[in-house]
């Protein structure tokens, strides 16, 4: 997974003058498995946007029973 594209968008339009302001907001990303096991890698991570663009690849091992 790769989060990236942060934006604060207005009737479709980006803001970007207010990109600079969003280093500080939180954003929560969980991993929903119904049935399957994540072996490796946290489902859930909470970030600052400023951590999510530092580092923005999360890596999961996932086995599930079905093929």
């Amino acid at each position: 997974m790769k989060l990236t594209d942060f934006g604060v968008y207005n009737r479709g339009d980006r803001r970007t003058e207010l990109d600079d302001d969003l280093d500080d907001v939180q954003i929560e990303f969980e991993l929903a498995t119904q049935g399957c096991q994540v072996q490796k890698g946290d489902p859930t991570q909470l970030k600052t946007i400023a951590g999510w663009r530092s580092t923005p690849y999360l890596e999961y091992t996932i086995h599930t029973p079905k093929p």
